[in-house]
């Protein structure tokens, strides 16, 4: 999946956690990050 990240949580993420997601595409990673 790849969705912009202008577009995750309506643009709300810091740089840092952008960076944090591109480094880290565990499983589960994304769930954590977004609390589901």
């Amino acid at each position: 999946m790849s969705v912009p990240p202008s577009d995750w949580c309506n643009g709300k993420h810091t740089q840092a956690q952008i960076d944090a997601a591109q480094a880290a595409r565990g499983p589960g990673f994304f769930a954590r990050l977004f609390g589901r």
